[in-house]
């Protein structure tokens, strides 16, 4: 079970924290997810390998406590980043 999983658009955009490589799985399956976006990269790296094996695109965007990764992150684009694909 994905802590503080909530829908954000309907049949489109979802946010929880960390998945587990089985919750990735009734992800996909369940809800059609094609792409995850990991901020944190202890998470991101331990489903990595499920996501490339299920055919979802893993996107790795790792915040931590530097200034730097921070305003990395907040430059993207986040409706490209989020929604498209």
């Amino acid at each position: 079970m994905i802590n503080r999983f909530r829908t954000v658009i309907p049949h489109k955009l979802y946010r929880g924290s960390a998945p587990s490589p089985k919750d990735v799985k009734h992800l996909k399956e369940k809800l059609g997810i094609k792409k995850i976006v990991s901020l944190d990269q202890k998470s991101g790296e331990r489903i990595d390998t499920v996501c490339k094996l299920l055919g979802i695109e893993h996107v790795k965007m790792y915040i931590n406590h530097e200034r730097k990764s921070l305003l990395h992150f907040v430059s993207q684009d986040m409706k490209k980043l989020f929604l498209e694909g």
